[in-house]
């Protein structure tokens, strides 16, 4: 009891204080609830010590299905919404120190396991049972207006697409800074990580679409439900809805979302306000002037991903 009174309690308190301290700044942020993370702000104003620039990070996690398969495509692959290094060795003891690993406990082969986990961990087959037909029908559809981006052998499948095009939210492009690029590059906390391959990029990575049944919902801050709902222009996409539900929506891609009101907690799961600073849903437009007729078929190929 005189250990717990004198000694542990203390220690932990003083330690949760500290936490407290240290993510102050995301009071001043946008929640980023469940499934969604602000990435690199933590590290910027933590471990690379940089000051708050009032930035908003707030991105969902991302899928990282076979990622030999990714390189297959494009080597090196660009890692991370954004693109900001092209090393995988890089991007996994870089989230480690991220996560709180230390120099004088870290591994590296820790860190090659994880690696050659994360080259080899297939995406879940999709469950969706589409009709034939109009999967077949989708597939012309997704080569004419969405292969050159999101295809195996798209010319412009794991490239960065500038924000200026691609019109999404640009908040998460303008978190990750020069200043943040130059000081992970030349971060020696210690030992020499080697870290070299750090970019600043001004847009988004067009990604393969491995497992998009269970990415849901999408675009890189998971502003649009549905996949259908990512057909529609922006305006006509739902302004808040509920996310973190885990159940499938066979109809629409992704999970079942109904919509909510942000001045009141649902039952389950966090309603997510798409008029918040940093949650904006317009841009990707791509396939939304589609006929119904192309879009219902469209999405029957989508789901089979």
């Amino acid at each position: 009891r005189l250990v717990y009174r004198f000694v542990l309690v203390p220690i932990v308190r003083k330690r949760l204080l500290e936490q407290r301290d240290a993510f102050a700044w995301t009071n001043n942020r946008p929640t980023w609830g469940p499934g969604r993370i602000d990435p690199f702000n933590p590290v910027k104003f933590g471990m690379l010590r940089l000051a708050d620039d009032g930035t908003i990070g707030n991105s969902d996690m991302q899928a990282i299905w076979n990622l030999n398969a990714r390189e297959r495509i494009r080597s090196p692959s660009p890692f991370h919404w954004d693109g900001l290094n092209d090393s995988l060795r890089e991007v996994v003891i870089s989230s480690a120190l991220g996560d709180g690993a230390v120099a004088k406990e870290f591994s590296y082969p820790a860190m090659e396991r994880i690696e050659r986990f994360l080259r080899t961990m297939p995406a879940p087959p999709s469950p969706h049972r589409p009709d034939a037909a109009a999967v077949e029908r989708g597939k012309v559809v997704f080569a004419a207006n969405c292969g050159e981006c999101h295809a195996s052998g798209g010319k412009r499948t794991l490239t960065v697409i500038p924000v200026s095009e691609v019109g999404t939210d640009v908040h998460r492009s303008q978190m990750w800074t020069e200043a943040a690029r130059d000081a992970y590059n030349n971060y020696r906390e210690g030992r020499d990580w080697g870290f070299k391959s750090f970019h600043k990029n001004n847009g988004y990575v067009a990604e393969p679409l491995d497992g998009l049944w269970l990415n849901g919902p999408y675009l890189h801050n998971g502003s649009v439900p549905s996949l259908r709902d990512l057909l529609e222009p922006p305006p006509q996409r739902p302004a808040t809805f509920v996310r973190g539900l885990d159940v499938v929506d066979g109809r629409n891609g992704g999970f079942i979302a109904p919509s909510c009101d942000p001045r009141q907690d649902p039952a389950e799961g966090f309603c997510f306000d798409t008029r918040l600073v940093g949650n904006g849903n317009g841009g990707h437009v791509y396939g939304t002037s589609l006929s119904a007729t192309e879009k219902s078929d469209l999405l029957a190929y989508l789901l089979t991903f």
